[in-house]
């Protein structure tokens, strides 16, 4: 009985963990039940699993030999690693048809846990691109595309900055929204030609929580509505954040000018 409840406690843990990998990589709910169920599942001696996923935490309860064991951890920060999710998904449904054991599937969940991410230039210079070609798409000129640029790149880099020291992410984007005020108003002053409004317009598209709001759509589809509400509602106080930030910023720069 004790080897069969160690067993239990490993398949658990294996299964949470992934469950846990793919919360804090900015996966869907569903999916991420999905996948540890999917996993639970498929190792060897496992007679079900079951999972309950929220947005702060995950509950996994896996039954082995008429023992059942039950592991719950909570979700503190999340980012967004595609990659991670992507991986996670895979080696899901390769599982189910090799029947890896726990120690197996743990290798490989640590291996997906270390893929190497992009660097924080590269993350900044491609948020740049991103920034600048929304100017176009609002109808900026060449003045407004190349100060987009350099808003998109400054903002990009705080960004990834900040992700990294953990701040409070609601604090993040008012701040990096007040910061693209202040920059659009000094590009304006220093090119008057260069048009304010769509410089800020351009700069703050990279801090809209676009992968929240789908995957709140996505949960709510999929028959996950209290999940789809809670993101939600974080994308909309996200939104306010990112609008207070830059009425302060211009507030600021007003009073200044």
């Amino acid at each position: 009985m004790g080897k069969l409840a160690e067993s239990g406690g490993k398949s658990a843990n294996c299964v949470l963990k992934a469950g846990v990998l793919l919360m804090s990589s900015g996966a869907e709910v569903y999916r991420v039940e999905e996948t540890m169920n999917r996993l639970g599942n498929s190792i060897p001696g496992v007679d079900s699993s079951e999972s309950y996923v929220m947005v702060t935490g995950i509950i996994c309860s896996v039954e082995m030999g008429g023992q059942t064991v039950t592991r719950m951890a909570r979700i503190h920060d999340t980012s967004r690693n595609l990659l991670v999710v992507s991986a996670v998904n895979e080696l899901s449904r390769k599982a189910e048809s090799h029947h890896y054991t726990c120690d197996q599937l743990l290798e490989k969940i640590e291996a997906i846990e270390h893929l190497p991410d992009y660097s924080s230039g590269w993350k900044a210079l491609w948020g740049a691109i991103g920034a600048a070609g929304f100017s176009l798409f609002f109808g900026g000129g060449f003045y407004e595309l190349g100060f987009v640029f350099l808003i998109g790149l400054i903002v990009r880099f705080f960004s990834v900055v900040c992700e990294k020291i953990h701040i409070n992410s609601y604090f993040v984007n008012m701040f990096l929204a007040f910061l693209t005020a202040i920059l659009a108003v000094l590009f304006h002053c220093l090119v008057p030609e260069a048009s304010q409004d769509i410089m800020i317009i351009s700069s703050i598209m990279l801090l809209v929580p676009g992968l929240m709001i789908t995957n709140a759509l996505r949960d709510s589809v999929m028959d996950e509505p209290l999940s789809a509400v809670v993101i939600l509602m974080q994308a909309v106080l996200i939104a306010c954040a990112i609008a207070i930030g830059v009425l302060i910023g211009l507030y600021v720069m007003e009073a200044l000018i």
